[in-house]
């Protein structure tokens, strides 16, 4: 699948990505329906208020982010729109690389391809809960 993307060349870098994420998904996100865009919502906005917007076209009742992002949300305008949001604390996951030393910061299609089925789990394991 992967040669079949670089040979269809598609124009726009986002057909290109949507085209990976759906060979990823698989490895990731076993019998997940699919994706929605933004621009198919209707949804504008800037940040947190963006979120919360894009949240309520969705009838989401929960965010779930990384820890890292508290900065930049406001919980309090989630809050407003019905929506909770639960942290997460992600440790980079060490796992069997092909050839030498392990390699970090790679993306999600080398662990795709070195550990297949196992991917999802590996990256399962890698989130944590997190409380403030």
């Amino acid at each position: 699948p992967i040669r079949d993307l670089y040979a269809a060349a598609p124009e726009r870098l986002l057909d290109w990505n949507l085209s990976l994420l759906e060979i990823l998904r698989p490895y990731f996100e076993p019998g997940a329906a699919g994706w929605v865009l933004q621009s198919e919502l209707g949804a504008t906005g800037r940040g947190t208020e963006l979120l919360a917007r894009i949240g309520r076209a969705l009838g989401a009742g929960r965010l779930v982010a990384p820890r890292t992002a508290r900065a930049h949300v406001d919980t309090a305008v989630l809050g407003r729109s019905g929506i909770e949001v639960e942290w997460f604390a992600y440790v980079p996951p060490v796992y069997p690389q092909l050839w030498g030393a392990f390699r970090k910061d790679l993306s999600a299609l080398d662990l795709a391809c070195t550990c297949g089925p196992r991917a999802a789990d590996i990256v399962r394991r890698a989130c944590r809960p997190w409380t403030p």
